[in-house]
């Protein structure tokens, strides 16, 4: 049923979209797990490490006791001709490249963009990769470039996002407050345990700027509890992530009780969310683009496989990677469909079979409606008794889409989530495209 609709190539906005969960962002650099990149290339015998300058330097892939070795074939490194265990998941630090051949040295390559794998040194030798890997970095961008990134997603975010600066401390900021004008964010420095400081940004000029080559962040702020006491907050910027959590608009009904409605369509039962987590492991490994993706997050890669391995208790890995693979399905899915659903109109439909959702029944010679209340990152609608979440269209049914119905009170026995498929008409907030399928 969570059919996913996938582009052939991931583009930088849908980068963008995931990258907070890619990022693993708050600690120091990770090892980056290559394992995944060279199973999938079981043949490989030689691998290149790219530079941002286009320096290369190339290595042997090799086996001896059924464990795989990698060799130093470079002209002037110490450690040319040394060869040792290879260790995929801890070769890679952000864009550093470091790999001990125990006494024979170790060898180090640093601003380093990706990877590539060949299958042979005639190959190697004409530079015909048979597959390779790009390295999350920044080292093509100007300062000017990246306070211009900055200041966009700044200006992008809303009541429940957040930020990560890393400067000679590390700190989380959440928005707590946004408006066309200004955001204000929370701001807490990692480790410390004191008062968090209230930031106050005005959005119509950037806080970021250029002081001799170095990237500043400067706004005013104040203690928690010491409004009165504002007071300049300027630091030194190495780097700054965006984590947007995407939540629906608050968009109530007059009749809605506001906290009868489900904040998210993931279910938390632990039953459910290895079911959900089955899917999105099939959804990963069958799409080389989110493949590509999970590469540059190790971290949160092997958590999930162990809470999916049933290793470690169900929660943190399995929730994000869900939140991921349907950030990106919803993402597709409205790139698709997304101009058939016109936000904030009323919407038609019935079911193409009955359908019994506990207290509600869905009845084929009947029309039902509902308010079209987000279009983008998915699709979403909303009545008094339920939401709907448009997953994809039927095949050769003309306007019939495979949807999610999730009802804001759950019924114990029946549940609050249920698989339906809608046949919507072509009037109100709905344009049919009027094809033949």
């Amino acid at each position: 049923m969570y059919k996913v609709v996938m582009n052939k190539i991931l583009n930088e906005r849908l980068y963008k979209l995931i990258e907070p969960y890619l990022n693993e962002a708050r600690k120091a650099p990770e090892p980056q797990d290559l394992t995944l990149f060279f199973n999938d290339n079981p043949t490989a015998k030689f691998f290149s490490v790219i530079t941002n300058s286009n320096g290369e330097y190339d290595f042997a892939l090799g086996e001896v006791n059924g464990h795989k070795v990698i060799k130093d074939i470079n002209k002037n490194t110490k450690s040319k001709g040394c060869s040792i265990d290879a260790n995929f998941n801890t070769m890679v630090y952000g864009n550093t490249f470091k790999v001990s051949f125990g006494s024979c040295g170790s060898i180090t390559i640093n601003n380093v963009i990706g990877l590539k794998v060949f299958k042979d040194e005639n190959d190697l030798k004409s530079g015909s990769p048979m597959d390779s890997i790009e390295l999350d970095h920044e080292l093509d961008k100007s300062p000017t470039d990246l306070i211009n990134d900055y200041y966009e997603q700044l200006k992008n975010l809303d009541i429940g996002d957040e930020i990560f600066f890393d400067s000679k401390y590390k700190y989380d900021a959440d928005v707590i407050k946004k408006n066309n004008n200004s955001v204000m964010l929370e701001l807490r420095k990692q480790g410390s345990k004191s008062q968090p400081v209230i930031l106050t940004i005005d959005l119509s000029k950037n806080p970021f700027y250029d002081d001799n080559g170095n990237i500043m962040f400067k706004t005013v702020g104040v203690n928690r509890g010491e409004e009165n006491n504002k007071f300049v907050f300027n630091i030194l910027i190495k780097k700054v992530s965006f984590s947007t959590n995407n939540k629906p608009e608050p968009t109530a009904e007059p009749d809605a009780k506001p906290d009868a409605e489900p904040e998210d369509t993931l279910g938390t039962d632990a039953d459910e969310l290895q079911s959900d987590a089955k899917k999105a492991y099939d959804y990963i490994l069958n799409d080389p683009n989110l493949k590509a993706a999970f590469y540059k997050a190790p971290s949160l890669w092997n958590l999930f496989m162990s809470e999916l391995k049933g290793k470690k208790a169900t929660g943190t890995g399995i929730l994000a990677t869900l939140q991921l693979v349907n950030k990106y399905r919803n993402k597709e899915i409205s790139e698709k469909i997304g101009k058939q659903f016109i936000k904030h109109e009323i919407v038609s439909y019935t079911p193409i079979k009955p359908y019994s959702l506990g207290d509600i029944e869905l009845k084929t010679d009947e029309k039902y409606s509902a308010k079209i209340i987000r279009n983008e990152n998915g699709i979403e609608l909303k009545n008094s008794k339920y939401k709907i979440y448009v997953r994809d269209e039927y095949p050769d049914k003309l306007d019939v889409f495979e949807c999610e119905i999730v009802k804001y009170k759950k019924d114990v026995d029946e549940g609050n989530k249920f698989e339906v498929l809608l046949k919507f008409y072509n009037e109100g907030g709905y344009k049919s495209l009027k094809k033949n399928k």
